[in-house]
């Protein structure tokens, strides 16, 4: 009987038991949106006899967390553009067209410059700022989301930020340096007073390609000259444009005639003075067209440029020539001949259309009389 007894017990024990896991089981099935008409999966006893383990809310987002981030990329990836952080939200599209536009609001900057000819320096050095700005602010507003998410490998957000910022911003900035803006270096005074020797000038490619030059504009010219070679030798200087296609011109004593028509020339009061002691002679001229003044009155041209006369003649006048329609006859502003290496200049150049090449417009700095940046951002007229 005792036996019997005891093994009465045990089956009670063991039914209890099967009872006890079949009713945590259907618990965690309706918990998870499962029917509990559905028999309990297939397991000993012995698997169920222990009690439920129960979790805290914090305890399971924590397990939660460490399970799912635990392979996400590393925190430096959100360096690589501008836009990273987005991408390693796994928002691509917004990733890409923010380093997309950032990229290319150099390009968009330089081409206004083009426009309105205002001295970029200065505005691109804020918009470094700006981008150099943007990029951390993003890091910091979206980092901890970026580095909880997984989104790739670091081969695959180098690749896209190379794809959609370094290398859109490297051709932007190259075609801004080539093809929009050029700094070139004054190496003599043949533009003296408006240019000097050491001087480094910005000079606007893209002035002439809505426009065609005008008289008394200042422009870049690039030419190749026969010297007999294969190649030719290039040449590359300033010039004033006195002489449009189809006007006739001629220089007398050193003052430019266009159509029959003496340039209008300004001289300051002490000007005579200063002749007087230095042999030499700044004036003002206006370009043909450009109705005269009278300035004793304070009137004032639409147009004028400083330039320097020879304090001696060594020929008297030139042939009338009629341009073509395709040529310019240009001249530099430094007509004083008395140096003997420059007598050939004052006699000015017929250049072809395309070899004006763009509009001087500021000075930067001087590299050779010590002013330094005096000059910094001077306007050239």
């Amino acid at each position: 009987m005792a036996g019997l007894a005891e093994h009465d017990i045990a089956d009670e024990a063991q039914s209890a038991a099967a009872e006890q896991a079949e009713a945590c089981d259907q618990t965690g099935r309706k918990e998870n949106g499962v029917s509990s008409a559905i028999s309990p999966n297939a397991a000993s006893v012995a698997d169920y006899a222990a009690d439920c383990a129960e979790f805290s809310e914090a305890e399971v987002s924590f397990f939660k967390e460490d399970v799912t981030f635990s392979d996400a990329p590393a925190g430096k990836d959100v360096l690589f553009s501008p836009g990273a952080v987005f991408v390693c939200c796994g928002e691509f599209s917004k990733g890409g067209l923010i380093n997309l536009a950032l990229s290319f609001v150099f390009l968009a900057f330089f081409a206004s410059f083009s426009i309105f000819h205002f001295f970029p320096l200065p505005g691109t050095l804020f918009l470094l700022v700006v981008v150099i700005l943007l990029w951390i602010g993003f890091v910091v507003t979206h980092h901890d989301r970026a580095r909880k998410l997984k989104t790739g490998g670091r081969l695959f957000h180098l690749s896209f930020g190379i794809v959609t910022f370094w290398f859109p911003l490297i051709v932007s900035l190259i075609f801004a340096f080539g093809f929009v803006m050029q700094r070139t270096w004054m190496s003599n005074d043949r533009m003296y007073p408006s240019m000097k020797k050491g001087d480094f000038i910005l000079v606007d490619r893209l002035s002439y390609w809505t426009r065609t030059p005008s008289r008394g504009d200042v422009v870049l010219i690039e030419s190749v000259w026969d010297d007999g070679s294969a190649r030719g030798l290039r040449r590359s200087f300033f010039a004033r444009i006195i002489a449009v296609p189809g006007d006739a011109f001629q220089l007398r004593s050193g003052v430019a005639y266009v159509n029959e028509e003496p340039l209008s020339i300004y001289f300051p009061h002490d000007s005579i003075r200063k002749f007087a002691q230095q042999k030499t002679l700044i004036a003002y001229e206006s370009p043909y067209g450009v109705p005269p003044v009278d300035p004793e009155r304070g009137e004032v041209p639409e147009k004028w440029y400083p330039v320097q006369y020879s304090s001696q003649m060594l020929f008297t006048q030139t042939e009338v020539v009629r341009l073509k329609p395709d040529q310019y006859f240009v001249i530099e502003d430094n007509r004083d001949d008395s140096d003997l290496r420059y007598i050939k200049k004052s006699f000015g150049s017929i250049v072809h259309v395309s070899s004006i090449k763009g509009q001087p417009l500021f000075v930067i700095y001087n590299s050779v009389d010590g002013s330094g940046f005096d000059r910094y951002g001077l306007r050239l007229q």
